[in-house]
C-alpha cells in the first residue's frame, strides 16, 4: 500500500537520504560533476531546509512504512504550479509510486486552487521517464535551457497538465 504525506521539516533527513540513493539514476543524463553539484545545491540537509523556508512543498511516498519517493511543488503564479522534482527509488519504480505522488499532488492543488490552473514540470530531455509523464496526461509545451549555476546548462522539455 502506498501512502502519501505532506512532508514537514522533520522529514529532511529522510528526503536527503532518498535523494542520495537516487543520484545513480541520473547517470547518463548528467555528468558526475553535474550530479555532485545538483546534490549539493538541492539535497544537502541545510538546502532542503532552505527550500522548505522558501515555500516549496514536499510530499513523501511510503510503501509498507518505508519512504520510497518524494516530490516537490511550488506556486509559480496565480494559476501555475511547478512540480520541481519527483523521484521514486529505483526498486519501487513501475509499482504505482510515481502515479500516486502525481495524483495526490493534483488533488492537493485542486483543493487549494479550485479554479482552472496548470501544473508544469521541467524534465531533462534525456530522462527515460518522459513516457511516464505523458501517460499521466502531461504534454510537452516548450523546450528550455536551464542554468543550474556553476556553468551547467540543462536542455529540458517543459511538460504541462491543465487541472
Amino acid at each position: 500500500m502506498i501512502e502519501i504525506r505532506r512532508a514537514t521539516p522533520s522529514d529532511i533527513d529522510a528526503i536527503s537520504a532518498l535523494a542520495s540513493s537516487l543520484e545513480t539514476d541520473l547517470k547518463g543524463m548528467l555528468s558526475t560533476e553535474q550530479i555532485d553539484y545538483l546534490h549539493d545545491l538541492s539535497y544537502v540537509q541545510g538546502n532542503i531546509k532552505n527550500q522548505f523556508d522558501e515555500g516549496q512543498l514536499f510530499f513523501v511516498a511510503a510503501a509498507n512504512g518505508k519512504d520510497v519517493g518524494f516530490a516537490t511543488l511550488f506556486a509559480e503564479g496565480p494559476d501555475l504550479f511547478h512540480l520541481c522534482k519527483i523521484f521514486v527509488h529505483r526498486d519501487m519504480q513501475r509499482q504505482g509510486v510515481g502515479s500516486a505522488l502525481i495524483t495526490y499532488i493534483q488533488r492537493w492543488i485542486k483543493e487549494q486552487h479550485p479554479e482552472p490552473c496548470t501544473m508544469e514540470l521541467a524534465v531533462n530531455r534525456f530522462n527515460t521517464a518522459l513516457p511516464f509523464y505523458e501517460k499521466m496526461g502531461m504534454r510537452k509545451v516548450r523546450e528550455q535551457l536551464s542554468d543550474m549555476g556553476n556553468g551547467f546548462i540543462l536542455s529540458q522539455d517543459v511538460m504541462a497538465l491543465n487541472l
